[in-house]
């Protein structure tokens, strides 16, 4: 079973309430995650308000201890994955949940992603656009005529359907309207702060890079399917390298899944909403994925694998 954790943008108001008033393991996570970061993340996951629950560190810092929550939860219960692969952010809930960084560590290298991230962003704003339809090839057509190419880029690969756009703010205006003129059925623009998996991003690399430099990586004890590479890694250098690496490249989704097209795999998501569980079906359409984002989807995924067993 191939384990997925989500990125930002899953995030909601009340996300993990239900799963902390009834599993000690996940109060156990979520109280610690509160004394380590000196704030109560636990309460802006629970209450919101919904800005504050936004904004990018407080996003970035929720769905990772919930993610690694549900993840200590399901481990509990003796499920344990082949694979770990996370989307964007969710690469280091993956990380953790590999062994290759602790959960205390996990929290720091979130944190410190987050801030690198938010001083690029205002030292080099830029946008995000999802193109819904419309081809790679027609994508780098259409970027090569609008002169774009050393401007926009394709930031996430998320699937057939789902391609998103990363850049300078005019250029990428541009190119949307440009293929909305080719025949791209919908260019939505993103409400996201920056140019994330771009070449705007590479302050936030350099410094995410120094910020690493005297943190331990250990091997991993389950492959980490790496969003840039979209290969299995296990090897500490390798992982600690791609972490600043990943914040200005491509997150190769489609390439990732593809290697499991089998279908005898199963996935599961674990974390907030169900974004990867969608993607999935549009990428590998024989795959059977499961979502535990609450306690009913968790109870009703070990009835049916009781069911299975049995």
């Amino acid at each position: 079973m191939i384990f997925m954790f989500p990125g930002q943008g899953s995030q909601s108001v009340g996300m993990g309430k239900d799963f902390f008033q009834a599993y000690g393991i996940v109060r156990e996570v979520f109280e610690l995650a509160d004394r380590k970061l000196g704030f109560s993340i636990s309460q802006i996951c629970f209450e919101g308000p919904e800005d504050t629950l936004k904004e990018t560190a407080h996003a970035q810092l929720g769905i990772f201890v919930l993610s690694y929550a549900i993840f200590k939860l399901l481990q509990s219960q003796g499920i344990s994955p082949s694979h770990v692969m996370g989307h964007s952010l969710g690469e280091l809930t993956a990380y953790v949940a590999a062994d290759v960084l602790d959960f205390e560590t996990g929290l720091d290298v979130v944190r410190l992603r987050s801030q690198a991230m938010a001083v690029a962003c205002a030292a080099n704003p830029g946008a995000m656009a999802a193109v819904l339809g419309g081809t790679r090839a027609v994508i780098d057509t259409v970027i090569a005529e609008c002169d774009a190419s050393e401007s926009v880029w394709i930031a996430n690969y998320n699937s057939p359907l789902q391609i998103v756009l990363s850049g300078d703010a005019e250029k990428l205006r541009q190119v949307s309207e440009a293929l909305k003129q080719q025949g791209v059925r919908r260019v939505v623009p993103l409400p996201v702060s920056g140019a994330f998996h771009s070449p705007f991003m590479a302050l936030a690399a350099d410094q995410f890079r120094q910020d690493l430099e005297a943190i331990n990586f250990r091997p991993a004890q389950i492959p980490v399917v790496l969003n840039r590479t979209a290969l299995a890694e296990t090897e500490p250098n390798k992982l600690k390298e791609n972490l600043p690496l990943q914040v200005i490249s491509q997150v190769n989704w489609v390439d990732s899944l593809g290697q499991f097209n089998d279908p005898g795999n199963q996935f599961l998501e674990c974390g907030p909403g169900k974004v990867l569980s969608g993607l999935l079906k549009s990428c590998l359409d024989q795959a059977v994925c499961e979502n535990v984002s609450t306690v009913e989807r968790y109870l009703a995924f070990l009835e049916q694998r009781k069911g299975s067993v049995g």
